[in-house]
Parts: C-alpha cells; structure tokens; sequence
C-alpha cells in the first residue's frame, strides 16, 4: 500500500510525556488520578481554559498557576530523532500533528522548538472542541490533509486511540520508541 500521509500525536511521541510526569511528580497516585480525571480531557476539549486548569493544579500542590505552567513547560522536551523522522517523511507524504492538548500550552512548545514547519495541519482538540478518540477528530484531520484513511499512517502513544484510528482505515503505529518506529516504518515500507 503507497501511504499518502501520516498524522502524529504530540506528547509522548514528537515530545516527551508531560501531564503524568509532573502529576507523578507532584501528586501521590490516588490524588494525581482524581486531579486527571477531574482536569485533563475538559482541558483538551476547550471546556476549561488552559488558565483555569494551571490555577487548578496550582491549588492543588499549593504553588501558582504562573509555577505550575512553567514546570510543566520545562518538561516538555522535543525528540530530535523523531523530528528527523519527520523531516524525511515530509519529503514525500503530507505530514499532519494531531494532539489532544490545551493550545496555548502546545502552541508555546511548538514555536518555542521552532517545529512547526514540519506540518502540513495542526489539529489541537481544545481549538476543534474534539479529543481523539472521537472519530470526528480523525476524520477532520484526514479532510484537512486532503487524503482518506486508507491512504494514512496513524501513529499515536495510546493504544486506544491507534485502535480507532485503525477502525476508520488508517493504518495504526503504537509508538514506544524510535527504533521501534523505525522498524514498523521500514515493515509497511514507507
């Protein structure tokens, strides 16, 4: 099969993991589940202000909201071999960052690292009012890009969301490490 594009998730593939990290950093295991499950996805779906959700978590490790954003953007760091990757891919495919994220957050990272040109489109759930998996922010990713599914490598740190991406069509990557998706690349022969 002659893929036409890939879409890659952000934290935990083209950036390091940055919520769990400083939840397990800061939290005990019980208070940091109760805080993710109150905070994350109405954070990535635009219900709660990127502000509001550092104020949150501020409060509950007795820090600011100006602190608390600052350690989580200190955490964030990109992999350079995955941009690599990424560069080479874009010779030949369209390229597309699908993310479930608050915007300013990733937008901040995107620019500070200068990373944005390695994209065709940038979906970020909290800007669309969509977090994957909802199929509906796939299927706005695919229409952006100008390709359908089957012409689509999916690539994503969560086997839940490569799973409904695969439903759709597109063929799914569990990302774990570089060398891993190096060895998947070269199996599907990009």
């Amino acid at each position: 099969m002659a893929y036409k594009a890939f879409i890659f998730d952000f934290f935990g593939v083209i950036c390091s993991g940055v919520g769990d990290a400083w939840l397990a950093n800061n939290m005990s295991e019980s208070v940091a589940n109760d805080f993710k499950n109150s905070f994350f996805k109405v954070t990535d779906i635009g219900a709660l202000s990127e502000r509001e959700f550092f104020v949150q978590a501020g409060n509950a490790v007795k820090r600011t909201s100006v602190e608390v954003r600052a350690e989580w953007l200190n955490l964030a760091r990109i992999n350079v071999d995955m941009v690599e990757i990424i560069r080479e891919l874009k010779k030949t495919h369209r390229i597309a960052l699908c993310s479930n994220s608050p915007s300013p957050f990733i937008r901040e990272i995107i620019a500070r690292d200068n990373i944005a040109g390695l994209f065709d489109q940038i979906i970020i759930s909290s800007e669309v009012d969509l977090v994957k998996p909802d199929l509906e922010i796939y299927s706005l990713t695919l229409e952006k890009l100008g390709v359908n599914a089957r012409e689509t490598v999916f690539v994503d740190d969560s086997k839940g969301n490569v799973i409904v991406a695969e439903q759709l069509g597109m063929k799914g990557i569990i990302f774990s490490s570089v060398e891993q998706l190096k060895r998947d690349l070269k199996d599907i022969q990009v």
